[in-house]
């Protein structure tokens, strides 16, 4: 019997981007199980996941194709021949790209929630687009998928949802005290330093401005600490131009990409979370895996309470009161006790293993 095909199917690839980082987990953890094909929409994909990649299939570039181009997407889904589609959502033009799989024959349609909210809130044209696309096409899907309550509940209503934790490789993402000190040796930070960080991408949802200005009230509560900035996205001149205004450049680090964020969850002392919408993030649970304290904002789900290593706090707040709260805890840390987290995140049933498997049970088992 022949493995499954299943078209993973994305609107773009964000090399650092979260979902990007679920499909490259569940493609490399099931890849014996399934036949995999990744699509993107509007960009190149990732090379080395080790599965047949599609994109760009819209040549302009412009997310709006998936209506004026339809034709194209529904060939270009034709063409890869599979069972099932599993498509990465944000918001309600996932059940428009359903109805297109369902007119390309592919039987089984899968919209999977990412987000608790999107970034089309922001634009009214876009937000009705997608509206109006859930109510009209929201039958093309034959399951919804989520991964969190909260995702669920923002793109699929009262309508039954299945939800799929997100998993991670516990031992790579358990604290190392060589990795932090390596770490920290190769960033000019010492061990008697508070090095708080972030890692996503930077834009809007992520809050990036909002973090800067926490900072800058840390700083002056905690005179030896230092800021690193991980990732890159279209608010990045937004971001440095604030940095220099608020004279921080010599304090806070960029670092554009990286492969290795377990290394930062172990040399960071605190991880800046606040996003105004998120999912089930990959990175609340990795950091919580490495016993990495986490100040996130009451946008993030409550399923990513899985340690006492969390924290959930309102954007209403003013950006000196976090900081109070954040220097007011860095007193109390002690790596001695971030080596326990690993078994927490195992217990809570984290394990990709565990996770992934249940997922590529889902998709319906091999076919003849």
């Amino acid at each position: 019997m022949a493995n499954l095909r299943v078209m993973i199917l994305t609107n773009r690839w964000y090399e650092s981007g979260g979902v990007e980082n679920f499909i490259r987990q569940l493609v490399r953890e099931t890849r014996d199980s399934v036949d995999y094909v990744v699509v993107s929409l509007i960009t190149h994909v990732e090379g080395s996941l080790p599965c047949k990649k599609v994109g760009p299939v819209i040549p302009s570039g412009n997310i709006s194709g998936i209506y004026s181009d339809s034709g194209r997407i529904i060939r270009a889904l034709q063409g890869q021949h599979c069972d099932v589609i599993h498509i990465q959502a944000s918001n309600g033009s996932a059940f428009y790209l359903a109805h297109l799989a369902e007119r390309a024959g592919i039987p089984k349609r899968i919209v999977h929630s990412h987000n608790a909210g999107g970034e089309t809130d922001s634009d009214a044209i876009k937000k009705l687009v997608g509206s109006l696309s859930s109510a009209v096409y929201s039958r093309a899907a034959t399951d919804l998928w989520a991964c969190s309550r909260n995702a669920g509940e923002h793109l699929f209503g009262n309508r039954p949802f299945t939800v799929f934790m997100n998993g991670i490789d516990i031992a790579k993402y358990a604290f190392s005290k060589e990795k932090r000190v390596r770490l920290r040796h190769e960033l000019e930070v010492g061990e008697d330093s508070f090095l708080l960080g972030s890692i996503g991408r930077i834009s809007k949802q992520k809050n990036p401005l909002f973090q800067v200005r926490v900072f800058h009230e840390l700083k002056r509560l905690l005179p030896n600490t230092r800021f690193c900035m991980v990732g890159s996205g279209d608010m990045e001149q937004e971001v440095d131009s604030l940095i220099d205004s608020l004279c921080l450049s010599g304090d806070i680090i960029r670092v554009k990409q990286t492969s290795d964020a377990a290394s930062f969850y172990s040399a960071f002392d605190g991880l800046l979370f606040p996003p105004v919408f998120e999912g089930l993030s990959f990175v609340g649970i990795e950091a919580q895996c490495s016993g990495l304290p986490v100040y996130g904002s009451e946008a993030l789900p409550r399923e990513l309470k899985i340690t006492d290593r969390i924290s959930f706090w309102s954007l209403d707040e003013s950006p000196s009161a976090w900081a109070e709260r954040i220097a007011s805890n860095a007193g109390s840390l002690s790596i001695d006790d971030r080596p326990r987290y690993s078994d927490a995140l195992r217990d809570a049933g984290f394990d990709r293993k565990t996770c992934f498997a249940r997922i590529a049970k889902s998709y319906g088992g091999a076919r003849a």
